[in-house]
């Protein structure tokens, strides 16, 4: 998993990490149907989340804005709650799973912060 210690600043950055590290957890899923169905959602989750971070960037306007990054802070709180669930079952480690939604509401923090800057103009 990445170092916590070294962060990023960059939004498109951070959520890049933040898939890469959610990849590399769901690939060491122990087998099961759970694992394999929370596994599949939370990558595709993830990956859409850097994908819309990146899509954030061009937007044409505040409202496009706006709408991009509530889509962002929705895709990473249902990160944080498929790995709320899978630790919950067993499936990961707690430390892990502290590390990533330790990450997750970061993010959503940093999201949230934009969106409230962009709302005020």
């Amino acid at each position: 998993m990445t170092n916590r210690e070294e962060k990023p600043f960059d939004l498109r950055d951070r959520t890049k990490n933040f898939a890469l590290d959610v990849i590399e957890v769901v690939e060491h899923l122990p087998q099961g149907l759970t694992a394999e169905v929370l596994g599949e959602r939370l990558v595709a989750r993830a990956t859409s989340v850097v994908v819309d971070t990146r899509v954030s960037k061009r937007t044409k306007s505040n409202t496009d804005f706006i709408a991009k990054m509530s889509d962002i802070e929705e895709g990473v709180d249902e990160c944080d709650l498929l790995i709320e669930i899978l630790e919950t079952r067993g499936l990961i480690q707690s430390e892990v799973a502290f590390d990533l939604r330790t990450e997750a509401r970061e993010l959503i923090a940093i999201v949230v912060s934009s969106l409230n800057k962009a709302k005020a103009r």
